[in-house]
């Protein structure tokens, strides 16, 4: 059986910030992820993803966030790391010049409103994965590429006299603690608990709401950024759908401009067939901004809401704020300090779902290491 100090469950930010800090502690560690690609909820997909000709990432040009967007000033944990990993070069802050665009479910479109803006919050070149990348990257270096292990759904956690066994179905590990960096509700569903949690805390857990789980989100591409030029920012909030909240996601460094927005159909209505999401998203826009819309370069689309590894049948609904998650303990009671929760969903306050939240969540699971 492989032995190591700490098993890291979940490679979003909050695990690969974790298991960064241990490779410059020095201390032994593997970082289990379900999927292929690292970084969780943070997902930016380029229209011509090239090898960064490492083997283990992208170019940091050209990519678009599906997943979270944005992170703001005064949250110093990102700040600070996005300095650390030398990317401060690659911050630039939401477009939000021109005038915003309000459609209500019945009269004329409304423009020219306030308090919808995303002014000064910032964005990264290369999308947000761009962090995920670098942090990859540094622990590979520090730590061996064989400390982080993808395509590995832990499918049991066992605490023993020896320490806690942790199982993928193909290897085993056995290590002194183990840190869960996912949403509750998806290590419930997923990862077989012995000793098992007492009921209690079972429904405690399930009331974690997980940020995004609910949501689909979809990017818009266009070769130009033909609402700026019509003097509006691009930011839209529309009540007759099926995008309720619209912003600007256009690339600071590169020729190619986009609009992004969140659905308000909630996801057991959604349609599965891609081509229909499309066509009505179209359809939205260019009503909304004319036939300059009705032609775009290229539509991605997410719904997080089919995503077993984010959502549960508890997420089955669009949140409409950020969860506020109070929660008795983040060491689960009977497993002797060794079992550990940490992500985004784990943090205290109003983090509770952001990025900030996440490097929190891990600083917290750090010091309990």
């Amino acid at each position: 059986m492989n032995k190591v100090s700490v098993c890291i469950v979940g490679a979003g930010i909050s695990g690969l910030h974790t298991a960064y800090e241990l490779a410059q502690q020095g201390v032994s560690f593997r970082l289990f992820e379900a999927k292929k690609q690292l970084g969780g909820r943070i997902q930016s997909q380029g229209l011509h993803q090239q090898s960064d000709g490492t083997g283990h990432g992208y170019s940091e040009l050209g990519r678009f966030d599906i997943g979270p967007s944005w992170f703001w000033p005064g949250q110093q944990q990102i700040e600070s790391l996005v300095s650390e990993l030398g990317l401060n070069d690659s911050v630039y802050q939401q477009y939000a010049q021109g005038d915003a665009v309000y459609e209500p479910i019945s009269g004329p479109v409304q423009r020219g409103i306030g308090g919808i803006s995303m002014a000064g919050s910032y964005r990264l070149k290369g999308g947000l994965q761009a962090l995920i990348d670098r942090l990859e990257m540094e622990i590979t270096e520090q730590a061996g590429r064989e400390s982080i292990v993808s395509n590995a759904g832990i499918q049991s956690i066992e605490l023993s006299d020896e320490g806690v066994a942790v199982s993928d179905g193909k290897s085993q590990w056995l290590c002194e603690k183990v840190i869960l960096a996912m949403p509750p509700r998806v290590a419930i569903n997923n990862i077989g608990l012995s000793p098992k949690l007492e009921s209690e805390r079972v429904q405690e857990l399930n009331k974690v709401a997980t940020w995004m789980a609910g949501h689909a989100k979809a990017v818009v591409v266009y070769d130009t950024p033909f609402w700026r030029q019509a003097g509006l920012s691009g930011d839209i909030i529309s009540q007759k759908g099926p995008l309720a909240e619209i912003h600007d996601a256009s690339l600071d460094h590169a020729d190619e401009f986009a609009l992004f927005g969140f659905f308000a159909t909630p996801p057991q209505h959604r349609s599965t067939d891609k081509n229909d999401v499309d066509q009505k998203i179209i359809a939205q826009l260019t009503r909304l901004m004319g036939e300059a819309a009705a032609n775009p370069k290229a539509i991605l689309y997410k719904d997080w809401a089919r995503d077993n590894l984010v959502a549960t049948e508890l997420d089955q609904h669009i949140p409409n704020h950020h969860p506020s998650n109070f929660w008795s303990t983040k060491v689960e009671p009977g497993w002797q300090g060794r079992l550990i929760w940490s992500g985004t969903e784990s943090a205290a306050g109003h983090y509770n779902g952001y990025i900030e939240g996440a490097l929190l969540a891990s600083e917290n699971a750090l010091e309990l290491c």
